[in-house]
C-alpha cells in the first residue's frame, strides 16, 4: 500500500528489499513487445509485425491496444488502415470512446519511445533519499509514464519504465470515486498477496 509523506511528520518507510526485476511487471515486457511491432509497422514490415502480435495476444489476452493493433494488421492484408482502430462504421459507433481511449494510449505509449529522459536525470525528491529505500518509483501524470529508480552506491539511476494510466478525469483527487489521481509523495509500507488480485493486474 502507498502511505503519503508530510512535510511535518516524521515518516519512517519501510525498505524495499524486493529485486529490480522482480519490481518490474510483465506489463513492460508486453510493452517492450509491443513497440518492436510497432517498429516492425513503420518498416513497412507487416508480415512479421502480425507473427509478433498473433503471439502477444495470445501470452496477453487483455492486453487491449495489442488485440487492436492485432486487429488492425489483420485489416492490413485486406486494405491498408487509416489509423489505430481502423473498425467498421457500426462498431466504431458503439466503441467510440473505448477506441479514443486505446488511440490516446498508443500516442503515449510511442511518445515515451521517441522521447527519453535527459541522462542522468533524477526527480528533486530522490535526490536526499535515504540508502534504506531501495527503490524509487516516479510517474509523469502528463505522460502517462511510470519510472522505476534503483537507489545504488553512486547514487539514483533509472532501470526501467512502464506505461500507466490515470483517472478518467485527470489528476488532483479530492474524493473517493472522483476518477482522478492523486498527486504527491508516498511510500510503500506494505505489499498485496498477488493472489488477492484480480486477472487484469499484471503478477
Amino acid at each position: 500500500m502507498l502511505a503519503p509523506s508530510s512535510a511535518n511528520t516524521s515518516v519512517t518507510p519501510k525498505p524495499v528489499t524486493t529485486k529490480t526485476e522482480t519490481l518490474a511487471s510483465s506489463g513492460g515486457v508486453a510493452e517492450a513487445r509491443l513497440i518492436e511491432i510497432y517498429r516492425l509497422i513503420g518498416r513497412s514490415d507487416t508480415r512479421p509485425a502480425l507473427r509478433l502480435a498473433e503471439i502477444l495476444v495470445r501470452d496477453y489476452p487483455h492486453f487491449a491496444l495489442a488485440q487492436l493493433v492485432y486487429a488492425d494488421l489483420l485489416s492490413a492484408r485486406i486494405r491498408p488502415p487509416n489509423n489505430v482502430g481502423k473498425v467498421p462504421a457500426p462498431q466504431r459507433q458503439a466503441s467510440a470512446a473505448a477506441l479514443a481511449d486505446l488511440r490516446a494510449e498508443s500516442a503515449a505509449r510511442l511518445k515515451a519511445l521517441k522521447e527519453r529522459p535527459p541522462a542522468g536525470f533524477v526527480p528533486a525528491e530522490f535526490v536526499q533519499l535515504s540508502g534504506a529505500n531501495k527503490h524509487a518509483i516516479a510517474v509523469d501524470a502528463s505522460r502517462s509514464r511510470l519510472y522505476l529508480f534503483e537507489n545504488q552506491p553512486s547514487g539514483m539511476k533509472l532501470v526501467d519504465d512502464y506505461y500507466i494510466s490515470v483517472g478518467k478525469l485527470g489528476v488532483e483527487k479530492q474524493t473517493e470515486g472522483d476518477q482522478r489521481t492523486p498527486l504527491g509523495v508516498y511510500f510503500i509500507t506494505s505489499q498485496l498477496d498477488p493472489k488477492s488480485l484480480t486477472k487484469f493486474y499484471p503478477r
